[in-house]
């Protein structure tokens, strides 16, 4: 811990510990070894694409995962919902939807979100169906839900 009596002398403090940082490091430049032997320096862009490469996680497969944790909402109904909304904000926007045209035509807006997500074909004989569409409305969308006028 370093201590100093006054603004002033941590303002000092600060620079000599910049200067010497900079002295230390000023002859490294990206691609060029470190001292002791580790790797070497990269780029911002390098570094960019490293990143990229290292987590490839894209917002649908959170997105995937998230509704696939329901509870009563298998792999086959979470992969449907997905691909009817590719992202939250599609099945948001939706389900918004769906809660003004409910409210302006005097019907009960959950009921009738809940009927929109059950519709989603699993396959060409199966819907996500009433249980799972409830819990996802549950779940994921009433509390959060603001209501609309």
């Amino acid at each position: 811990m370093l201590r100093t009596v006054s603004v002033s002398d941590t303002m000092k403090l600060y620079q000599r510990m910049t200067r010497h940082i900079l002295n230390t490091y000023r002859s490294l430049r990206a691609g060029a070894q470190l001292p002791g032997g580790a790797a070497p320096l990269v780029t911002w862009d390098q570094w960019r694409a490293d990143a990229a490469k290292a987590n490839q996680t894209t917002v649908h497969d959170v997105w995937a995962r998230l509704v696939c944790s329901v509870p009563g909402v298998g792999p086959e109904t979470a992969e449907a919902v997905v691909k009817a909304f590719p992202v939250p904000v599609r099945l948001f926007r939706a389900l918004e939807a769906c809660q003004h045209e409910a409210t302006r035509a005097g019907k009960d807006a959950g009921a009738e979100c809940v009927k929109m997500l059950a519709a989603v074909q699993i396959s060409a004989v199966r819907k996500v169906g009433n249980r799972a569409a409830t819990n996802i409305w549950t779940e994921l969308f009433k509390t959060g839900m603001a209501p609309c006028v």
